[in-house]
């Protein structure tokens, strides 16, 4: 929890928006390019996707996933949405 009101404060600090998203949200299973589930023990530190042939680092693809369920939570929100580039 630490880590997380470290990052929470420097968020804040810097005029970001933090948001928590659910502890038991599905991180670790799912591919972060194609989505499919996969089944992974404590000991697997590779993340590879037999549906796609994505292979990456377990905890990065992890991070990839927990920043698209924390933006879709929030555009569902309606606090945050896509913008289109203007040049």
């Amino acid at each position: 929890g630490q880590i997380t009101d470290l990052v929470e404060y420097k968020v804040s600090r810097e005029g970001g928006l933090f948001h928590k998203i659910n502890r038991f949200a599905a991180s670790t299973k799912p591919c972060s390019q194609c989505g499919t589930l996969h089944d992974l023990s404590l000991e697997d530190r590779q993340f590879h996707c037999i549906q796609c042939g994505h292979d990456q680092c377990r905890d990065w693809n992890s991070a990839i996933n927990i920043e698209q369920i924390g933006l879709k939570e929030l555009m569902q929100a309606g606090t945050a949405r896509w913008a289109l580039p203007t040049a």
